[in-house]
Formats: structure tokens, sequence, C-alpha cells
């Protein structure tokens, strides 16, 4: 039997959307620039059986029938030294296969922008984490784990690359909710990797 179709939560959508784009208070550490300042990025991914450190060794890597797409808009809040931002993003991600359901977060992202070869590939990599709420409990996490919850911690590890000047880049993902070591609950979490396309504006 089909699934009702259930409306987009809109509210918690666009709470994530407006609190990664509110403007923040001149600061002399901030990059003015505006190339880079905010950001778009629509990305999708399959969830895996596996642990978060098992992407350390791919071959190893179980996947699930189950996928997301989602879309994020990142404002950058500060830059630190040379080469050091902070960033927030707001993230409204759908589930669809194995389970069916919305999923909403809000990381504060540490990146770094610098590398050697930046002239050629300009790269950067970054850590983020913050609150996550799914709509339901999802099916995934409860059949890994026996248990879980709406709300869990959500992080994020990310390599982003781009040709020199351009403001399109791409980026690849490891996309986490976790129970935080029993902080936010008795168990729970899930992990996907997930492929995607940045604006930067």
């Amino acid at each position: 039997m089909d699934r009702p179709k259930r409306p987009v939560p809109l509210l918690p959508a666009v709470v994530c959307m407006a609190l990664a784009w509110l403007p923040v208070s001149p600061d002399a550490s901030a990059d003015p620039a505006p190339n880079g300042a905010v950001a778009v990025t629509a990305f999708g991914g399959i969830m895996t059986d596996n642990k978060w450190e098992d992407v350390l060794a791919p071959w190893t890597l179980e996947f699930r029938e189950s996928g997301l797409a989602g879309v994020a808009a990142s404002r950058r809040l500060a830059q630190i030294g040379d080469g050091f931002v902070l960033e927030v993003e707001g993230q409204a991600v759908r589930h669809f296969g194995d389970q069916d359901h919305w999923e909403f977060n809000l990381p504060l992202t540490a990146r770094w922008l610098r590398f050697p070869w930046d002239d050629t590939v300009d790269t950067s990599v970054a850590w983020g984490i913050g609150p996550s709420y799914a709509t339901e409990v999802p099916q995934v996490e409860l059949d890994n784990n026996e248990t879980s919850q709406r709300w869990l911690v959500y992080w994020m590890a990310e390599v982003e690359l781009a040709l020199p000047d351009s403001p399109w880049s791409g980026v690849l993902r490891l996309h986490h909710r976790s129970d935080a070591f029993g902080l936010i609950g008795d168990d729970g979490g899930s992990n996907a990797l997930a492929i995607g396309i940045r604006r930067q504006f």
C-alpha cells in the first residue's frame, strides 16, 4: 500500500534557512569580500549501515536502499587569519527509499581554505556540528541501533573542489546524525555519503 503523501513541513525549513542567512554584526575579522560570503548547495546521497569511521576504508561500506536529497543555504560569519573561516548553514533534507521523512539541520562550520595546489584546484575542507530534527524517527536508525529519536546532533565533514576563481564548486560530504555519546539519547544515529554542487555569491 502506498504511503499517504504528507505536506512539506515549511516552518522548520524556513527557520533553518532564515537562521543561516541572518545578518551578522560587522567585525574586524570578517571577510568583506562578497565572493564566497554566502552560498547555496544542492546535494544528494545514500545511507550506509556503517559507522562513520568506516568511510576511511570505503571498500567496507554497505549501502542501504535509502537515499536523501537536500538543499543548504550558508553564510560566512568570520575569517580568522589567512585561511580559516566560520560559517553557519541551514539544511532541508528529504529522505526516500527505506525511510520517508524530512530532516532539518543547522550546523556551525569551521572551514580551512588554503592549500598549496589552490592555483590548480581550489580546495577547502570543513567540519560542522549543530542540532538535527527529523519529522519522524528514521527507520534506518531504528534498524541499525534498535532505538533513536527525532532530535539528535548533526555533524558533517566535507571536501570542496573548484576551478580557481569560479563561483561553482563540487562537494563531497559525510552526513551524520548522532546521539553524541549518549548526551542526546541512549542510542541512535546514521551515516550517509553525499555529493553536491555549490554556487557562491
